[in-house]
């Protein structure tokens, strides 16, 4: 199959739905598959850019100019002739404000020639009554260009969440849940867990979301570990994050009696793959209903490492159903948790979407 991804930007560890594109792209060429990648709308191009690296080409356009983008564009997939178009949908990829009016005259104009096909990463402000009236007249807007792209292209619809889903249906669309794959590797050193006679080892990957109560539930983790274990809780934090929130979280963790936190900032994905291997669990504030368009939390269960949401908002209206990922206030039996069967780590690598776009 030749498929050409379209994206917003391809700048490697700046974007993820960049360096997921970049990972399908890889995997499907893997398969047997012809990819290429297109970037619309790169903040980081000064100019169009042309590479190809291990039999992978990648076409970069600067944000500026949608009529030259359009030219050199129509002129790469007339040259390539796909067998499907595949857009990774993102509002604020392709516009600052997020309202990417340009896109749906762009892809009007290259034509119904095609077959097409959209993975809603995002969609619309999510609707809210708390919303100020700015949020709903861009929410609106939002709703607006994504039925007409969709009157437009008639295309093959995914989205990586259940509730996303949800908000396709109101709009009269259906869609296909495929969630996120890890946007890590596969550990590839065995290393033993790095739990030894003192700690029990946990960490966090990527950001670190705001969430008020979560202090108080580390603490009754570091009780857990102690009364199931005899030990003590070191928490590695995995990324650059660096906001005021994670800061003053991360100091307030440090001071509970028996908790170490060790900041490890950004490290290359293999190394991170296998710390995250090495760790006894994963902790994420992820909010539960969109738990499946996380990246890090698929990049921690594709890595064997079962992972606890500290984050219960909707947790009376959301349903996990999965043994490798429990609401903190699920978690009676630790180790229970911990020892598990690791097979469940094959649910989170990029088979799904490529079994799914090798149907289309």
């Amino acid at each position: 199959m030749k498929i050409a991804i379209i994206c917003g930007c391809l700048e490697e560890g700046k974007d993820g739905v960049g360096d997921y594109s970049r990972i399908l792209a890889s995997s499907l060429l893997n398969r047997g598959h012809q990819p290429i990648l297109i970037a619309l709308s790169d903040k980081f191009m000064a100019n169009y850019d042309s590479t190809t690296k291990q039999d992978l080409v990648t076409f970069r356009c600067p944000k500026q100019d949608w009529q030259k983008k359009y030219t050199k564009v129509l002129h790469i997939l007339s040259e390539f002739d796909p067998d499907l178009v595949s857009i990774q949908f993102v509002p604020y990829a392709f516009s600052d404000k997020g309202l990417p009016f340009e896109l749906v005259k762009f892809f009007k104009k290259i034509g119904a020639n095609y077959k097409w096909h959209i993975m809603f990463h995002e969609l619309w402000i999510e609707d809210s009554k708390s919303t100020s009236f700015k949020n709903f007249i861009v929410r609106e807007l939002q709703k607006k260009i994504i039925k007409k792209l969709l009157r437009v292209l008639t295309p093959s619809v995914s989205t990586s969440n259940s509730y996303y889903q949800k908000m396709l249906n109101k709009i009269g669309y259906t869609s296909k849940v495929i969630p996120i794959f890890s946007n890590l590797p596969k550990a590839k050193l065995a290393y033993k867990k790095l739990s030894d006679r003192d700690f029990l080892s946990a960490c966090y990957f990527g950001n670190v979301q705001v969430l008020e109560n979560a202090v108080d539930k580390i603490e009754t983790l570091v009780k857990q570990t102690n009364e199931q274990f005899g030990k003590k809780l070191r928490i590695y934090h995995i990324g650059k994050s660096r906001s005021k929130f994670v800061s003053d979280f991360f100091s307030s963790l440090n001071k509970i009696e028996g908790c170490e936190v060790i900041f490890m900032g950004f490290m290359e994905k293999g190394n991170a793959a296998n710390l995250i291997e090495s760790c006894e669990i994963g902790l994420s504030h992820y909010p539960p209903l969109l738990f499946q368009k996380s990246g890090s939390i698929a990049s921690i269960l594709f890595n064997k490492t079962p992972v606890i949401l500290l984050n219960e908002d909707s947790s009376a209206k959301f349903k996990l159903d999965l043994p490798e990922l429990k609401y903190f206030s699920e978690i009676s039996d630790l180790k229970s948790f911990i020892d598990q069967p690791d097979n469940f780590h094959t649910k989170y690598d990029e088979s799904e979407m490529i079994n799914y776009l090798n149907q289309l």
